[in-house]
This record gives structure tokens, C-alpha cells and sequence, in this order.
């Protein structure tokens, strides 16, 4: 049984959520000057809808503090402030390449990552959590994932932002619909578990009850309990992965069987800090077992067993290669 509670915010807007961000970002890293201050004051007083984007981050980041920007660093944020905003999907690009990035922005998003701070429901690196929303349904969000919820006429519906999702149905004739930019994923009375991949693509694997699939290009399927389904530009592909395998994240472990060494990497990246690089001479090599999605001891038993080498340089990046 999953636990805990949570109230369905409205989304907030793409633009005022991008302008808010740069704004903390500058103001948290102590280095703020008195025209800054100011000048953000004004901002926030210019539309209630800023004042209530900054609040929410604000609740998101926590007490969390920022490391100190450079004077350089700080001006190319104040011009990222004084541009045209662009969809919130491009801030960390806009704060990496205008000079905030591994200072700042890249450091503070593998703690807490800044495309997913406006989700309705997300967390940080390393945690997994559990969300009871009204009428039963449940939802468990995997380590750096976020979702959007909205109660519909009969159900609930889901957005994927990012990462992984368990989501059960509140009753037998409760209904639930999980999607992405990938497809649409829905399913009465059951369970089912979702991932977005890097690609775009989106993983769903049926663990109860029969689901319908579809995609934005037609493509349609139906999924029965221990089925898995790839949601694509292709179209939905039926995977030969065993459903509870896929769903492995839920009971904090990784559990593959002949499958590429860069499919567990992809699984321990949300629990890492670090920076994990792969290198392609070795990112195919098959691996099985079961792993732990917590701490380096996934890393040392894949080291043991293949023929790699991991290096650990500074605590904040990880290299893998051959051996």
C-alpha cells in the first residue's frame, strides 16, 4: 500500500515559471546585489501570478542555499532576465551556456532538477515517494521524476514529465490516463508503470489489468497484465522485458537479464550526484542480475563482474570505460 498526500496545484505558467527560477537562482546565491533585490521586489509585485510562481519554488528548493556566483555569472543571468523568455524546458540550457552552469545551475540540478520544480508532484535525486490522491488512486514517483494530476469526470489524468511512475487505479472501475508527448496510456481498475526515456519515448509496462495504448501518429495496442510496450515516433513496439523487471525501481533495486550494461547505467543515473559518463566501448556489454538503485555498491559489483573500470573524480563526476 502506498502512503502520503498530496494536493493537486494548478500548473503554472511556462514563462512566469522561467523567470522565477533565474530570479532564485541569482537571489539565493548570496552574491545578490541591492538593485537586484529591488528590481525582483518590483517583479513580483508587477503580477500576483509572479509572487505565487516564486512561493512554490521557493517551497520546492526548501532552505536549500546556492554557491556564490561571479559578477560576470550574475550580469549573464540579469540578461537571461531581460530576454524574451523561452519554454521553461530550455533553463538549464539558457543558465549552462550563459556562464551559471557547472557554477551553479548544473550543480543545483542534480540535486534538485529545474525543469521539474512547477510539477504538481516531483522529487530530487536519490528519493523515491509515494502520493495518495483522492478516491484511492496512488501514485509512486521514482528518483528525479515529475508528474502533473488532474481529476477528471471519472478519473484521474497524468502527465509523465520526466523520469518514472507507478500509478494504481483507485477502485476496479476506477479509471486512469498516463501520457506523455509519446502516447496515451489508460486503464480501468489497474496498474501500471510508466518511464520516459531520454529519447522521448515512453516504457509502459502493465502489471495489472489490460491497458490501451496510443500514439499522437495513430498508432493504437492493447497491453495485458506482465506485457510491456515502447511508445515511440515508430510507433509502439511490444518489448520482450518482463513487466515486474521494469518496475524493479518500486522495490529500490535494478533487475535486468541480458541487457545492455547502459540500460542499468540509464537506472542508477537518478540516484547519483555525480555526473556518470559511459563510454560507448562499453555501454552494449550484456549484463544480468539484480542490483541497488542506492549508494556506489551497484557500481562496485558491475566493476567486479565486467570487464570495466569505474573512476570517481571529485566527488561530482563519473567515468566508466574498459578495463
Amino acid at each position: 500500500m502506498l502512503s502520503g498526500r498530496i494536493i493537486v496545484k494548478h500548473a503554472l505558467d511556462d514563462r512566469i515559471a522561467e523567470q522565477a527560477i533565474q530570479w532564485l537562482v541569482v537571489l539565493r546565491s548570496g552574491t545578490a546585489s541591492e538593485m537586484e533585490r529591488q528590481r525582483f521586489a518590483a517583479w513580483q509585485e508587477a503580477d500576483p501570478a509572479h509572487a505565487a510562481a516564486v512561493q512554490r519554488l521557493q517551497g520546492a528548493l526548501g532552505s536549500m542555499a546556492l554557491p556564490p556566483v561571479a559578477d560576470p555569472h550574475r550580469r549573464a543571468a540579469r540578461r537571461l532576465l531581460d530576454t524574451p523568455s523561452s519554454p521553461t524546458r530550455h533553463v538549464r540550457r539558457a543558465l549552462i551556456f550563459s556562464g551559471l552552469g557547472l557554477g551553479v545551475a548544473a550543480l543545483v540540478d542534480r540535486e534538485i532538477p529545474l525543469s521539474d520544480l512547477v510539477a504538481d508532484m516531483r522529487t530530487v535525486t536519490s528519493e523515491r515517494r509515494d502520493f495518495a490522491l483522492a478516491g484511492g488512486y496512488q501514485l509512486r514517483l521514482n528518483a528525479r521524476s515529475a508528474v502533473d494530476a488532474s481529476v477528471g469526470a471519472r478519473g484521474y489524468d497524468v502527465r509523465l514529465r520526466s523520469g518514472s511512475v507507478l500509478a494504481v487505479a483507485g477502485s476496479p472501475s476506477g479509471q486512469l490516463r498516463l501520457w506523455s508527448a509519446a502516447g496515451t496510456v489508460e486503464c480501468t481498475g489497474g496498474m501500471i508503470c510508466a518511464t520516459l526515456e531520454p529519447s522521448g519515448a515512453m516504457t509502459v509496462a502493465v502489471l495489472e489489468g489490460s491497458a490501451a495504448l496510443s500514439t499522437p501518429t495513430g498508432a493504437v495496442s492493447t497491453a495485458h497484465a506482465g506485457e510491456v510496450r515502447r511508445l515511440g515516433d515508430g510507433g509502439i513496439e511490444k518489448l520482450t522485458l518482463m513487466a515486474r523487471n521494469v518496475a524493479a525501481w518500486t522495490r529500490g533495486m535494478v533487475e535486468v537479464e541480458h541487457q545492455p550494461l547502459a540500460d542499468v547505467i540509464d537506472a542508477l543515473r537518478p540516484y547519483h550526484r555525480s555526473l556518470i559518463e559511459l563510454h560507448p566501448e562499453v555501454a552494449d556489454l550484456r549484463v544480468t542480475g539484480r542490483f541497488p538503485l542506492e549508494g556506489r555498491r551497484a557500481l562496485h559489483m558491475l566493476a567486479e563482474t565486467l570487464p570495466i573500470q569505474v573512476k570517481e573524480l571529485g566527488g561530482v563526476w563519473v567515468r566508466i570505460g574498459p578495463r
